[in-house]
């Protein structure tokens, strides 16, 4: 009895070993370049356009002011009457002139005085005369 008494009291021992697990490292996730890419590329190209339009328009054009006018040359052009001519005039406005292909001069329509003299002019009388005068002369 005592012999079963031990076959029944055999006692099975399990050994456990416990470790310290280290502690997770959270990695930050890689980082995907593309969606920022895709938002950043267009936003610095249209920036990047702006830029080239200001700095476009700041060269090229060509504003008249109220008192000249603008007098582009160098390209054939045809009239309202048909006729081909080498220029074109703008009263008071802006015109982007071709780069190599027009140029482009301002004339003054203000008021201009030329002093006009006459020497030695002979009256109805027979007496010599020297006139001195000032004309005023306006382009219009």
């Amino acid at each position: 009895m005592k012999s079963e008494f031990l076959e029944s009291s055999k006692v099975e021992s399990t050994t456990v070993e416990i470790t310290q697990v280290p502690p997770v490292i959270q990695r930050e996730p890689i980082q995907d370049f593309t969606g920022k890419i895709s938002t950043g590329l267009p936003i610095a190209l249209s920036i990047f356009g702006i830029i080239v339009l200001i700095w476009f328009i700041n060269t090229f054009i060509q504003i008249c002011k109220p008192n000249e006018i603008l007098i582009l040359s160098g390209r054939k052009r045809r009239t309202k009457e048909g006729e081909t001519v080498g220029y074109r005039v703008i009263f008071g406005g802006r015109a982007i002139p071709i780069p190599i292909l027009e140029t482009t001069k301002t004339m003054d329509l203000r008021t201009m005085p030329v002093p006009v003299e006459v020497r030695n002019a002979y009256s109805k009388g027979g007496t010599p005369l020297n006139i001195q005068a000032i004309a005023n002369i306006k382009v219009s």
